[in-house]
């Protein structure tokens, strides 16, 4: 093929010349479809994800939470947008892959001072700014110690800003070796206690500081506040001990 564009002879295949045409300055119209093609996310079953308007029945609503049941690939190919099965607790919808936002599950995290190379997780922002928010992860790259008033403050990798303790929490890196069965705790373990003899229901973080019938489900095990507690359903798992830096 040959082809004279702004004065200049160009031979080769239509994508060769459109090439040539393109370092020229040329300017070419994007083909809508393929413009909705490099913008369309991708899912796949199982994905939990947030709905970014009604349903096409109007039976899941705008800002909901839901799991995708299936894609229909027969849909698609069928040329019907609404392919994505979404179900909700109660309800069951329709939506288009652009109408909906992937739920990243929080991490696992906990309340302490952050060391240089670990991850944290922004909570509770001091100011509102541009250079982070709620939700947001950073690995950190400085970790002040030593400067009064400072002690646990850190500076994060690609932010020029001190970000206070205040504002974050320490992500957990969970090893694949380190995971349980439900109901399986062990010494220095962090756990989250929903219930204590004597108290009933109660909120509370502690670590599991020792058990007379040693590690594993069952038994009768002590915080390091000193309260006894019984393992099962009276506790949830944190932050593993092997996860922990600090011990």
């Amino acid at each position: 093929m040959k082809l004279i564009y702004d004065g200049t002879t160009l031979e080769g295949t239509p994508e060769e010349i459109k090439e040539m045409m393109t370092l020229m300055g040329a300017e070419f119209a994007v083909n809508e479809t393929e413009k909705v093609e490099e913008e369309t996310p991708t899912f796949k079953e199982g994905d939990r994800v947030k709905a970014l308007v009604v349903g096409e029945f109007r039976d899941i609503k705008a800002g909901e939470v839901g799991t995708i049941d299936y894609i229909s690939e027969k849909a698609r190919k069928d040329g019907d947008p609404f392919y994505i099965a979404v179900e909700t607790d109660d309800d069951f919808d329709y939506f288009r892959p652009q109408d909906l936002e992937l739920v990243t599950p929080k991490p696992t995290t906990i309340k302490r001072k952050a060391r240089v190379g670990e991850r944290i997780l922004i909570t509770k922002p001091f100011i509102a700014c541009d250079k982070y928010k709620e939700g947001d992860q950073f690995t950190v790259t400085k970790a002040y110690k030593e400067i009064p008033g400072m002690n646990g403050h850190v500076t994060v990798e690609g932010i020029g800003l001190v970000i206070l303790d205040s504002e974050y929490e320490v992500i957990v890196e969970e090893k694949e070796d380190s995971k349980r069965k439900p109901g399986e705790f062990k010494k220095g373990d962090i756990v989250r206690v929903k219930w204590i003899l004597g108290k009933g229901n109660v909120d509370v973080i502690a670590e599991i500081y020792e058990g007379p019938e040693g590690d594993g489900a069952g038994g009768n095990y002590y915080l390091n506040d000193g309260e006894e507690i019984t393992l099962g359903n009276d506790c949830e798992l944190i932050a593993p001990v092997e996860a922990r830096l600090d011990v």
